[in-house]
């Protein structure tokens, strides 16, 4: 089963399993660095190399939910 979708069409399959990509972002508090990132790629033809300071700062988020995650646990 492969299932795809665009920019912002949230869900994304892979075999079995759906994986909802804005329900994923918004646990992890980071739908800001996200959208920020989305939006260069799309105007730089999706080409990540121009947009390292949002791949970045989405990857610092993403840690800093991980290890809040964590210590909650």
């Amino acid at each position: 089963m492969e299932q795809n979708k665009d920019m912002h069409g949230s869900e994304i399959a892979s075999d079995d399993k759906i994986i909802d990509i804005d329900e994923t972002i918004k646990k992890m508090r980071c739908a800001k660095e996200y959208l920020q990132l989305e939006e260069c790629l799309l105007n730089e033809n999706r080409d990540w190399t121009k947009c390292q300071i949002y791949v970045k700062a989405l990857k610092c988020c993403h840690d800093r939910g991980s290890s809040e995650q964590k210590t909650r646990n």
